[in-house]
């Protein structure tokens, strides 16, 4: 490889080799994970820069002999990726920094060099959540609050495109397939951009996205780019020419807000660590459902679909468990960025639970907003089923939540139980040992648990 000198002899291998080639991280770290005692942020740094500048770098000291440095700072954060972001700011700290503070004694770090978003008060919010687990509740009743600024499932084609291999097309007429290997660059990336308003840099599918509708603030936008059903047969040319007509409406309603919120089910919480970087203002509600009751949403009882049950149940709680514990190791270095809230304790008393996420938020909790919560969370009866999965409806939480007692097989809540025993002991929800157990609601299906105190 031309540029494979930049890593010690040593360690060259083949899979820094492809590693050099399209920026994956995640391929090395699966190739080399506990072999290797090298700095992985350092030698990622050195071939990213050796292909930057186009000649072999063989030595960190080398790069001081460059001028590209120099040149990188000069420009805005916003546009970089965030690949180049996170990678640079190793060398901005260790080296570039020391050689600032040393010439004109101004005390720069990675977040003002790259212009990083401040905290002024006004914070930007993240719902990372699962499918079917309230997270379209919880949004809407954020997206109230006044004037904030609200975006609905923004990943919704990004990530299957990556996931995919489709290729990705964006308004500036460019367009590239990403590995799926960086799907979690890309994610971050897009995130970014929609909570900072810097909507010409984000891919047209998602621009052109039916989820909009879903956002107070954006809906104009979406009914001016869909104006008479334009968009159903549109191409990417044609989405891109409707996106440059009704962009101005969408920027401006992102950037009259006072709070940044995104809802996503399409992220995880390891990404979650990369954001919180690149935005320290940032605040995460990690929003979970009981499997069983989540379960149920999904498979909806009219056209039951069971014999996938096993291993749907078993991928949902590992995954929801691998989010747990990047949640709690976040926790220890950001204690005031980031909080768990289980729907069942959001439905028991949604006004308290409310109350306690705005606190976090540092947002005030209105009497309006009492109103709506209220008018949303608390129906004498419950609305069951709608045919559209992620539209908010008034119903009553507490009776939602509980659902699944009701309507499933014992047989089948036995077969979650039984798949999802780890998350149980984390969360503290309480295996149902017979039918008797499961149809008795005065019997717990939650007890206190080890993520307690990191809760809403």
């Amino acid at each position: 490889m031309e540029h494979a000198e930049c890593i010690p002899k040593k360690i060259r291998r083949s899979s820094w080799q492809r590693w050099c080639t399209d920026g994956s991280l995640a391929m090395f770290r699966k190739s080399t994970s506990g072999t290797l005692k090298y700095d992985v942020t350092v030698l990622s740094f050195l071939c990213v820069l050796s292909l930057l500048l186009g000649k072999r770098t063989r030595k960190v000291q080398d790069f001081t002999k460059t001028h590209y440095h120099e040149d990188v700072l000069k420009v805005p954060r916003k546009h970089l990726s965030v690949q180049e972001v996170v990678i640079l700011s190793y060398y901005q700290r260790h080296h570039v920094v020391p050689a600032i503070r040393n010439k004109d004694s101004e005390a720069s770090n990675f977040s003002d060099r790259y212009d990083q978003v401040e905290y002024t008060g006004a914070p930007h919010v993240l719902i990372l959540t699962y499918m079917r687990s309230g997270s379209t509740l919880i949004g809407d009743i954020l997206q109230h609050h006044a004037n904030s600024t609200y975006a609905f499932e923004p990943l919704r084609f990004i990530e299957e495109y990556v996931r995919t291999g489709k290729e990705v097309h964006y308004l500036n007429g460019t367009h590239r397939t990403y590995p799926r290997e960086n799907s979690s660059w890309v994610l971050v990336d897009m995130l970014y951009r929609w909570l900072t308003c810097d909507v010409t840099r984000i891919n047209i599918m998602d621009l052109s996205s039916v989820m909009l509708i879903q956002s107070n603030s954006y809906a104009d936008y979406y009914r001016c780019i869909s104006l008479r059903k334009r968009l159903q047969r549109a191409t990417t040319n044609q989405r891109r020419k409707f996106i440059s007509q009704c962009i101005k409406q969408l920027r401006d309603k992102c950037e009259a807000g006072t709070v940044f919120i995104v809802k996503t089910i399409r992220f995880d919480m390891a990404s979650a660590g990369l954001l919180l970087k690149l935005l320290p203002g940032l605040k995460v509600v990690h929003l979970l459902r009981d499997p069983r009751g989540k379960l149920l949403s999904e498979f909806n009882p009219e056209v039951k679909s069971w014999t996938s049950l096993q291993s749907r149940a078993y991928a949902v709680c590992n995954q929801i468990q691998s989010d747990i514990l990047e949640t709690n190791l976040l926790f220890k270095s950001n204690p005031n960025s980031i909080r768990i809230l289980t729907y069942e304790q959001f439905s028991v008393d949604p006004i308290l639970k409310s109350q306690n996420m705005f606190m976090f938020l540092n947002l005030t909790f209105t009497r309006e907003m009492y109103t709506y919560v209220k008018s949303l969370t608390l129906q004498r009866k419950e609305r069951r089923y709608s045919k559209r999965t992620w539209a908010v409806q008034k119903t009553n939480a507490k009776l939602t939540s509980m659902r699944w007692r009701l309507d499933m097989e014992y047989e089948d809540v036995e077969e979650i139980d039984q798949n999802c025993v780890n998350l149980y002991k984390t969360v503290g929800y309480v295996p149902m040992n017979n039918n008797h157990n499961l149809r008795n609601l005065s019997m717990p299906s939650q007890n206190d648990s080890l993520i307690k105190y990191m809760s809403l």
